[in-house]
């Protein structure tokens, strides 16, 4: 009998957070389409009826976590409307909020660190979104310097990589805690509150 569309959706779903499941206990190399199938009582025919390989259902289970908050961050950075130092604050803060609120993205973000290495296209796309953060950055402590809002001495490169390697630290930290969200959010504010006084 042919399945329907949302039947078909339906299993696609499954595949997925069976998938996740897997890739989060096992890592990439040692998870299987397999062994995902069987989570779901399914056969690996019907995995590859729906993905290519191992390597697509894992990519699209990125996406599908971290791909809107990222074109929300990537938006902030790119708003001309506000003062540098305040884009810059508004990224932190939202990367680090999006991280204690929202289970999409965290266990995005927990696939990442437990397959990233292990997988070299993801990795390969990953360096990708932090070289574009860095030179986001970079352009707003450019802007920063000529506004006089930011120590005119160092580097706004180096300043950049300061700002990602912050927000990353934290991001470790918050993923690794079992504070409740309300805590973790104060955590951040109250690290990008001290940051960016450093900056000054």
């Amino acid at each position: 009998m042919k399945r329907t569309r949302s039947e078909a959706d339906e299993t696609r779903r499954r595949l997925l957070e069976a998938g996740l499941s897997v890739f989060l206990e096992r890592g990439f190399d040692k998870a299987s389409l397999e062994e995902i199938a069987q989570r779901v009582d399914m056969t690996r025919g019907a995995v590859y009826w729906h993905f290519k390989d191992k390597l697509a259902l894992f990519e699209e289970l990125v996406e599908q976590r971290l791909g809107p908050a990222r074109e929300q961050v990537e938006s902030l950075l790119k708003d001309e409307e506000i003062p540098p130092l305040q884009n810059i604050t508004s990224f932190m803060k939202t990367v680090l909020h999006l991280l204690a609120e929202d289970e999409d993205y965290r266990t995005g973000q927990q696939l990442l660190n437990k397959c990233c290495t292990a997988v070299p296209e993801v990795s390969s796309r990953y360096s990708l979104w932090q070289e574009q953060y860095l030179s986001e950055l970079e352009q707003l402590y450019w802007q920063a310097q000529a506004d006089r809002a930011v120590m005119a001495h160092v580097n706004p490169r180096y300043l950049a990589t300061f700002t990602l390697s912050v927000v990353n630290g934290i991001s470790r930290h918050m993923l690794e805690s079992d504070d409740s969200v309300a805590e973790k959010r104060r955590m951040a504010d109250q690290m990008v509150f001290l940051f960016m006084r450093s900056l000054q």
